[in-house]
């Protein structure tokens, strides 16, 4: 689990390094809430099982 969650942040750590290339930052910016409210799900199912 601890992987994926490392996955993600770097997917995301990378969308912001991309965020400066890109026109569209609306859509950056959505896609990073996406990808921080995935590791908050994440995180959270987690602890609940756990």
């Amino acid at each position: 689990m601890h992987m994926i969650r490392l996955i993600i942040y770097k997917k995301f750590l990378c969308l912001l390094s991309n965020t400066k290339d890109m026109k569209d930052n609306t859509i950056t910016a959505l896609l990073g809430f996406f990808y921080i409210g995935v590791w908050v799900f994440i995180t959270l199912g987690v602890l609940y099982c756990s």
